[in-house]
């Protein structure tokens, strides 16, 4: 007989201790799972020397000023050469064409977004003459002027 139909032969002749084993190993488990709730904190960052990693640091050093919250972004670029990506057409529509999407959505779903906007809108507001005045420019175009950002903010309003 080998070790493993040993091992379940004598199971099968204890199966009260096998029940009581399992339960005390379940109740040892949940107190320290509730002992590892509170320590547990989930990090996405991506793992240096990864592909995405390469990616963050590129999208952090391109737009400096934008916050490091959750947020979602559609970086748009130019496909050639070009001395800045707002003055390419596909851009402007492309823009306009998630604006458009982001407003629709947002008019059938109250409360989904917090915020959208891009370079374009920001350039129309207050904010960015107050940022022209300081010497500032848009935080929605990279510091190459080869790719700009939509920016959306949303989130999943609570069930009713």
């Amino acid at each position: 007989m080998g070790a493993l139909e040993a091992l379940g032969s004598g199971l099968l002749r204890h199966p009260r201790k096998v029940v009581a084993a399992w339960l005390l190993a379940t109740s040892l488990g949940a107190v320290f799972a509730l002992e590892l709730v509170d320590s547990c904190r989930f990090q996405f960052d991506p793992v240096p020397g990864t592909p995405s990693y390469g990616a963050q640091e590129r999208f952090h050093a391109d737009f400096p000023k934008t916050l490091y919250g959750d947020v979602e972004v559609v970086l748009i670029s130019c496909r050639g050469p070009c001395a800045s990506v707002a003055e390419v057409p596909f851009a402007a529509d492309a823009a306009a064409r998630l604006l458009a999407k982001c407003t629709e959505l947002d008019r059938k779903n109250p409360g989904f977004f917090t915020n959208y906007t891009d370079h374009f809108e920001f350039s129309q507001s207050a904010a960015a003459r107050v940022a022209a005045i300081a010497g500032s420019r848009s935080p929605f175009l990279s510091t190459s002027n080869r790719t700009l950002m939509f920016q959306l903010t949303w989130q999943v309003p609570p069930s009713q």
